[in-house]
């Protein structure tokens, strides 16, 4: 719970170094992680970081 510290840009960038398929397949993903772990007052970094993990 809590806020997220990472920027979009951050986060596109990390998932880009580890696939980068997935921002050509969903290019605001990042976008859409903050704007509803906000939402939920959820941690966005947390959240994606559980979204990479395969």
């Amino acid at each position: 719970m809590g806020a997220g510290e990472a920027s979009a840009e951050q986060m596109r960038d990390f998932l880009g170094q580890k696939n980068e398929r997935a921002l050509t397949d969903f290019s605001n993903i990042a976008e859409s992680y903050i704007e509803y772990a906000n939402k939920e007052g959820v941690n966005h970094d947390v959240a994606f970081c559980q979204m990479c993990v395969d």
